[in-house]
């Protein structure tokens, strides 16, 4: 990559190479977490994201050793090796209340523990909301309850997802980030892009040049190596609204165009790109189908 005065020259992929990018989906675990890899393999992705547990509730079920087992063969059947986990949405690391935070490090301690059982590399996380209590205090908490959540645990680490800026969402700017991720440290905190997040949060991904712009300032602030997961949704919210709503690839304010510079990045491109739009039926299709094919598409291979 060229670096010329702190002007970034986005890198895009040879197309003549033929490489297959990695496009998938979030998928339902209902029967199980093992299921996954079946309901991925229907909508045509190769590699996906599952939550590991119920994502609205604070239990933590065991994991038998034969749903682990069932886990390995369906991955060895299906060839899909890459999948990424996503954290309980009530996980709140960044909350003013203590007991949260307590019942925030337990969670996320036993999905790091399952996730490495399963030899998942990834536990995505949204790093919370403040409550009122203010920004500044709220990254020192997040980075608190990382590094407790991160000391059992080996073989996985822990994304923290970009957030649109709503209410008191923290996450919403590249700085951010990185303070949470200075004192908390080391390579097991990586970063997850959300396409519509960045975009609403008033990063122009949608233009070549808003792209540029926020790649340079990823790279300033030493976060574009750190980014191992793109969540790809399109936006339903305009620039700079800090509202969070997902919408089919091109149906939104990002466009085609957008994503066809994300999919064609080089730099991006060893990333796993996670769709989180609308489930359902696009015509007679599977909406994930249909947006896993456009996204293969745009990557020009």
């Amino acid at each position: 990559m060229a670096w010329n005065q702190g002007v970034c020259a986005v890198r895009t992929m040879d197309a003549e190479r033929g490489e297959a990018p990695l496009v998938g989906a979030h998928v339902s675990i209902a029967g199980g977490v093992w299921k996954a890899f079946a309901r991925a393999q229907a909508i045509g992705a190769n590699c996906f994201q599952v939550f590991l547990k119920s994502n609205v509730q604070w239990r933590i079920p065991d994991l038998a050793d034969e749903d682990v087992e069932r886990f390995y063969a369906e991955r060895k059947r299906t060839g899909i090796t890459e999948v990424v986990a996503h954290a309980c949405y009530l996980v709140n690391p960044a909350s003013p209340d203590r007991a949260t935070r307590q019942k925030s490090v337990r969670d996320l301690s036993a999905e790091l523990a399952h996730a490495e059982r399963y030899g998942i590399k990834w536990l995505v996380l949204h790093p919370g909301n403040h409550l009122g209590s203010g920004v500044k205090r709220a990254v020192t908490r997040v980075a608190q309850v990382l590094g407790q959540a991160l000391e059992a645990a080996r073989n996985c680490g822990i994304l923290l997802e970009t957030t649109s800026g709503a209410g008191t969402a923290v996450g919403a700017n590249f700085e951010e980030i990185a303070e949470i991720i200075a004192p908390a440290g080391g390579d097991r905190i990586g970063v997850c892009i959300d396409t519509a997040h960045v975009f609403a949060a008033g990063y122009d991904i949608a233009s070549e040049e808003g792209f540029g712009v926020m790649k340079r300032r990823l790279a300033e602030m030493g976060l574009l190596r750190r980014i191992k997961v793109v969540h790809v949704n399109d936006s339903r919210a305009p620039f700079g609204s800090r509202v969070d709503r997902h919408a089919h690839i091109g149906k939104g304010h990002i466009g085609r165009d957008g994503f066809a510079r994300i999919m064609r990045d080089e730099d991006l491109s060893p990333a796993p790109k996670i769709l989180e739009t609308p489930k359902g039926r696009c015509g007679r299709r599977d909406c994930d189908e249909v947006n896993i094919a456009l996204l293969v598409r745009l990557a020009g291979v």
